[in-house]
């Protein structure tokens, strides 16, 4: 029907948001009548700050403005289906495709990517993304391997004084701690 909604793996949906709408105009614009994209939320602060998660759970949650709102953005990262056949096979022909369908996008636009065909190109990325520019990380994907998070490690000393279980179909399971 021309509009697009975000679905996050926890089930809400939110519509709406100017990241959405720039998003279906992009796949109407390339004669697509559905499709399911895969991607992050971010947010683009104006002053060229690094986000953080909070950040995007404050302003997906409970926006103080419109001008939050519109710092959401979307960077797209897979394709899953367009026109309900799934996408499937070489990830370039993937990667290609939605560089295609949102490379112009303001707010929905594909990741920031690199190509590299060994692990010292991997390897790289993560430190100038991750441990030079403070980023959470790298995602390492290949046709033969599949694909895989690549986190610094981190420890920590704490103490746990709380913790809440999940509800409905994650009862059971931890929420926040």
């Amino acid at each position: 029907g021309g509009e697009a909604v975000l679905v996050n793996p926890g089930g809400t949906v939110r519509a709406g948001l100017p990241l959405l709408e720039e998003a279906a105009a992009a796949l109407k614009k390339a004669g697509l009548k559905s499709a399911t994209v895969a991607g992050e939320l971010h947010v683009r602060h104006a002053d060229g700050k690094r986000a953080r998660v909070h950040d995007v759970s404050r302003i997906a949650r409970k926006p103080a403005n419109a001008e939050e709102v519109g710092q959401l953005c979307f960077a797209v990262f897979d394709l899953i289906e367009m026109d309900g056949e799934e996408v499937a096979g070489d990830y370039a022909k993937t990667w290609k495709r939605i560089g295609e369908l949102f490379a112009k996008g303001e707010r929905t636009a594909p990741v920031e990517t690199i190509t590299t065909s060994d692990a010292k190109g991997v390897l790289e990325a993560f430190e100038k993304w991750a441990e030079t520019e403070g980023g959470e990380g790298v995602v390492a994907r290949s046709d033969e391997s599949g694909w895989f998070k690549v986190k610094p490690r981190h420890t920590l000393d704490c103490a746990v004084i709380g913790f809440a279980e999940g509800t409905d179909d994650r009862a059971g399971m931890l929420h926040d701690l």
